[in-house]
């Protein structure tokens, strides 16, 4: 869809995510595959409220780590698309397109995080239907939300789309996970009521 813009339209996407790709690799991938066997062994064992508690554990580490990353690649963008890529060819120009992408495209960051925890979870609970269907759903979303913003935002329109995705994706990922883990988990179980003993009159 890149293509369909003006030239450049494509190289500057790929500009744009070097950066945000380096923090997504070396976060992301390695807590996915920290977090699958913790996951895998409390499901085996149906320890759902300690699934919950790693879950929450989880959650909010990710997100005092990936909000500030965030935040200050959008507030650095400009300076730091020029400092690392700014040369020869790659003029001021490219690197206030590059840089507007790149700002559009950190926003991903914290969702894709989170979608990733979410994802290994599902996993260990043995429903990776419902990733297929979640993957489904995040084309779709993906190419509606492209062909809207890209006419108005151009390029940096994608960029914007491709964080909406990873937004949709999370929320369906965690929407799943409550439904699965309140179903394992059963509600409260009402305590039995006594046991009524027949009175039996008998006639003198």
């Amino acid at each position: 869809m890149a293509a369909m813009l003006e030239p450049g339209s494509v190289a500057a996407l790929n500009y744009a995510r070097k950066i945000v790709s380096i923090f997504i690799v070396i976060g992301a991938t390695p807590l996915g595959t920290a977090a699958l066997p913790y996951f895998s062994q409390m499901v085996a064992s149906q320890d759902w409220s300690g699934c919950r508690h790693t879950l929450k554990v989880y959650l909010r580490a990710i997100v005092l780590f990936t909000v500030p990353i965030t935040a200050g690649l959008v507030v650095l963008s400009h300076p730091l698309i020029r400092i690392v890529f700014q040369r020869g060819a790659f003029t001021a120009v490219d690197t206030a397109v590059v840089s507007r992408v790149q700002a559009l495209l950190s926003l991903q960051i914290p969702f894709y995080f989170l979608a990733q925890l979410g994802v290994r979870l599902i996993s260990a609970l043995k429903k990776n239907w419902v990733l297929m269907v979640i993957a489904g759903v995040s084309m779709v979303v993906n190419v509606v939300f492209n062909l809207i913003l890209m006419r108005y935002l151009g390029v940096a329109g994608i960029a914007l789309s491709t964080s909406f995705v990873y937004l949709v994706s999370c929320a369906l990922v965690y929407a799943s996970i409550a439904k699965s883990l309140w179903r394992q988990g059963g509600l409260p179980q009402m305590p039995e009521p006594p046991p009524t003993t027949s009175i039996t009159n008998e006639g003198s």
